[in-house]
């Protein structure tokens, strides 16, 4: 295969990209066509309608005989966004797909020296997961329910699996992606501001003690009136897969730049934003544009933090500017525990009893929010406003910041491990073409996971970045892994 000109021949597509300058992002009408279909199809799905069940299977079933690449794409959106589709919507879940597949992959894959070598620091990774477990009081049986998140980085099997017999191109593979994101941007826009509840994307609520459940017989909506629901982010995962293509080979117009910026505005998450952004600056890799763009981001924020506190804080921008100044000026632990939308008030109890049990090194266990009945492993959060038995009384567990969860999960020897794991998984693979892709990913998961959304603790993020891992291979797996690869310039 040669570097400087891929083609792609496929059933419907005749794809040709040259050279590694970004061009122009297009997609035919075609492509467009069957995006809107599948993401709708997943929609219909979410809002239990029938038909959509039968739409969503006819559609995979022709893109699995017609275009694998695209067939990735769709599976890893189907298992990752939750926000299409809840969990009241199969019998199963649907991650668990994911990781019935990369067990496949591991077991009946042909491994290369790299894949080999990829495959013993995850099962080792894995290992020690279950080591650490072992050092909690909780039964396996329990802690296996939420550690098995952890383990999901072995979704790097599922494109070397689905594609294993089958061409793939990264850039087409990317143009495609770039694609399913626009919509899925477009509909949180449709969503928040013009049907004005849970539609198109209706899984998308924030959780309360009465979540939104919207299906087709009970929409949950307001269309056309002033009241802009914010839209939880867990339909925004696959953004994060498209910051690297968008910094090294597809620039997008001004009107597709206006569709994410207004979804990010619908969602109202500034560590998406965060996560989004400062990895998009930190990869564009070219000197005047690092500088363009960090110029920008220093200009913009002082002005949009003054319009967002003008006009009621709708984006949330001035709040978050606020919680590090009220952080600083805090006199007491009551106050600070108001930092980080009360995710303080979340972690600092359970922290207290991570520390009063001598837990810091092992951690308290991989607990779990329902299931964990042991009275040991519960606290009273005195710093929630309400202070009733059933919200105060909790298990020490569910922070929304996750390499805090990890902490408390794991302890310090825990997170060390992680962070090791990540930085050995990235060495490994940082000599083939594209490696980049994937550090951008754990660049921009990781800082996303500081709100608790995605990380590298959860199935919905984590499959995604193990996917991300798949296709750098993938895209090398016509060379040999014994030669050293120029990293894309």
């Amino acid at each position: 295969m040669n570097d400087n000109t891929v083609t792609l021949n496929q059933t419907e597509n005749k794809f040709s990209v040259s050279g590694d300058k970004r061009t122009r992002f297009e997609m035919s009408r075609r492509e467009w066509g069957m995006t809107i279909a599948f993401l709708l199809s997943l929609s219909l799905t979410g809002l239990l309608f029938p038909l959509g069940y039968l739409f969503l299977a006819i559609i995979l079933v022709n893109r699995f005989i017609k275009d694998r690449t695209d067939f990735l794409i769709q599976y890893l959106l189907l298992v990752s966004c939750s926000g299409f589709v809840g969990e009241n919507a199969f019998p199963f879940k649907l991650t668990d797909t994911a990781l019935a597949f990369s067990v496949i992959g591991l077991i009946v894959y042909r491994k290369t020296p790299l894949i080999k070598k990829i495959t013993w620091l995850v099962v080792a990774y894995i290992a020690a997961i279950f080591f650490i477990a072992m050092h909690s009081e909780e039964t396996m049986s329990i802690q296996l329910r939420t550690m098995r998140g952890y383990f999901f980085i072995i979704a790097y099997f599922i494109p070397l699996l689905f594609l294993a017999d089958h061409d793939f191109n990264l850039k087409y593979f990317c143009r495609r992606l770039i694609g399913y994101s626009l919509v899925i941007c477009a509909f949180y826009i449709i969503d928040g501001f013009i049907l004005n509840g849970w539609v198109l994307l209706p899984s998308t609520f924030i959780w309360s003690d009465d979540p939104v459940f919207s299906t087709f017989y009970d929409l949950r909506w307001n269309p056309f009136s002033t009241y802009f629901p914010r839209k939880w982010p867990s339909s925004a995962y696959p953004l994060i897969m498209c910051i690297y293509p968008l910094c090294r080979f597809y620039k997008i117009s001004k009107w597709q730049w206006a569709i994410i910026i207004v979804s990010m505005i619908a969602m109202r998450t500034m560590t998406l934003v965060a996560a989004f952004f400062v990895t998009y600056i930190f990869f564009i890799g070219r000197g005047k544009q690092f500088i363009k763009y960090t110029l920008i981001g220093l200009i913009a924020l002082p002005v949009l933090y003054f319009v967002d506190n003008s006009t009621g804080r709708f984006m949330r921008i001035a709040s978050t500017i606020d919680q590090f100044t009220s952080l600083e000026a805090a006199a007491d632990i009551e106050t600070a525990s108001e930092f980080g939308s009360g995710r303080f008030a979340q972690a600092i109890p359970k922290f207290e009893l991570w520390n009063e049990l001598g837990c810091q090194m092992w951690g308290l266990g991989f607990l779990h929010s329902e299931l964990t009945t042991n009275p040991k492993f519960w606290v009273w959060n005195e710093f929630y406003s309400d202070q009733s038995e059933k919200n105060a009384s909790e298990v020490a567990t569910g922070v929304e910041v996750t390499q805090l969860q990890t902490l408390l999960e794991a302890g310090i020897i825990g997170l060390v491990v992680q962070c090791a794991f990540y930085v050995m998984l990235y060495l490994m693979v940082r000599k083939l073409k594209y490696s980049s892709y994937f550090l951008s990913m754990l660049v921009g998961m990781s800082i996303f996971g500081l709100g608790g959304f995605g990380g590298l603790i959860w199935a919905y993020s984590l499959t995604l970045v193990a996917g991300c891992l798949g296709v750098v291979i993938l895209a090398n797996r016509d060379q040999s892994f014994k030669s050293d690869y120029a990293n894309e310039q």
